[in-house]
């Protein structure tokens, strides 16, 4: 019967154990290395469960040390036979198998072999106060906003909840991290315990159990939140630091929020205090000045923009009037190559758009590639862009498309402006003329 000292103690890093089983991992490789996968009489290691990722760390043999990468379950939900040994047995009876991840070539390990494994602890501890700081938001959303959790996912300091609501507002976000940091501060107490199926039943769990044998339950004191749980935690809120809020998405009609908590979280702070007296600096303002300072600012830019293009739109008019008469709408234009201050070729096309009768073509060079557009309007022919590409874009290898008035695109590997343009406004000339 295998011993999952990381119940009896979670903060247990080392055990002596001995091989129970050894067989290759089928095709799986790491860093060039096979993989054996390693059940022990005894181990410190948890497996992958519950949304917590497995224990890694090594495992310590003939005066060697070989990685474990991962460890996962290889079974659960399944009684011992014999039921007489439940209460010694770490798990309640539920049959869980660790089994580490081993790095070494196959024949390094065998059954009846003494080894030593220890945990990577930081791993493992980061990973129990991310699954207790999931406890307590679950558990505050459930009992203080009526809200479930429908999954979870942990990482090491970073956890997320899609929750069983479309949307959350920020007020309540915020008022649920005030709460469960408020817990942190008193250092409420986590406890586990082993009951009955059917006392588990009668407790109205937020999340009904998942197995049909005895439930470990997960507990916070006050009454902050119980849980069916299979996983590792500490052993007081105080260990999780700080709790703070990162983002929200919308997922198959719910919504999924991620928080960071322990070193994370700090860490989070730092640079968001560091980032903040930065722009303190910049603007001359207080925090709370600072919103109101880029409202401002991001005003002041959409007003430059939009005059400038304005600007730069009274220009292309300017450039067509130029080249253009009521008698003879053909142009061909070449823009300088683009450069700060250079008029884009978009908005002189898109001023084209605005002519009553008009056959453009204009082209210019930019990173080294010809972008290009042609407007055609108020003829009384339509101009078919097929057509035209197959006898004015393809020869030079321009790409593109669009839809009346306005086609363009580009060259990859640049090309001759002048020539392209005037051969584009002897197309649509011979257009006109029915030729």
């Amino acid at each position: 019967m295998e011993q999952l000292l990381y119940y009896r103690d979670p903060y247990l890093r080392r055990t002596a154990a001995t091989v129970i089983s050894v067989s290759p991992v089928s095709g799986q490789v790491l860093d060039d290395c096979p993989i054996q996968a390693v059940v022990l009489d005894r181990t410190v290691f948890y497996p992958e469960g519950g949304g917590q990722a497995g224990d890694r760390g090594r495992l310590c043999f003939g005066g060697r040390e070989y990685r474990i990468a991962d460890t996962v379950k290889k079974s659960n939900n399944v009684r011992h036979a014999d039921a007489t040994t439940v209460e010694s047995d770490s798990d309640g009876g539920l049959g869980i198998v660790p089994v580490h991840h081993v790095l070494c070539p196959e024949g390094t390990l065998k059954p009846g072999d003494a080894v030593e494994v220890e945990l990577d602890w930081e791993h493992r501890y980061t990973l129990m106060q991310t699954h207790t700081a999931q406890h307590l938001l679950s558990g505050i959303l459930y009992t203080d906003f009526g809200i479930g959790t429908v999954s979870v996912h942990l990482a090491e300091g970073f956890l997320t909840i899609e929750v069983s609501r479309p949307e959350v507002s920020r007020q309540d976000v915020m008022d649920l991290v005030d709460r469960a940091n408020a817990c942190i501060g008193r250092n409420l107490a986590v406890s586990t315990c082993i009951v009955s199926n059917s006392e588990a039943r009668s407790l109205g769990l937020r999340r009904p159990a998942k197995v049909d044998t005895d439930v470990r339950l997960v507990r916070i004191a006050e009454g902050t939140d119980t849980s069916a749980c299979g996983g590792v935690h500490v052993g007081s809120l105080g260990e999780i630091g700080l709790i703070v809020f990162e983002s929200e998405e919308k997922i198959r009609g719910n919504v999924r929020l991620a928080f960071l908590c322990g070193q994370r979280a700090y860490r989070r702070v730092d640079e968001e205090h560091a980032i903040i007296g930065s722009l303190c600096a910049v603007h001359s303002a207080r925090p709370e000045e600072l919103a109101g300072k880029a409202e401002t600012l991001i005003a002041s830019l959409t007003q430059e923009r939009n005059e400038k293009y304005r600007l730069q739109t009274m220009l292309a008019k300017r450039i067509i009037e130029a080249e253009i008469t009521e008698d003879k709408p053909f142009a061909a234009i070449v823009l300088p190559e683009q450069g700060e201050g250079e008029l884009p070729l978009k908005v002189l096309a898109e001023s084209a758009c605005g002519f009553d009768r008009i056959a453009l073509a204009a082209a210019r060079i930019q990173d080294g590639r010809m972008l290009w557009a042609v407007v055609f309007k108020g003829f009384d022919v339509q101009l078919s862009f097929p057509d035209f590409k197959a006898e004015v874009l393809d020869g030079s290898g321009c790409k593109g498309g669009g839809r009346p008035p306005l086609y363009q695109g580009v060259a990859p590997c640049g090309g001759d402006c002048r020539a392209w343009s005037e051969k584009a406004v002897e197309y649509l000339r011979r257009l006109t003329d029915g030729r």
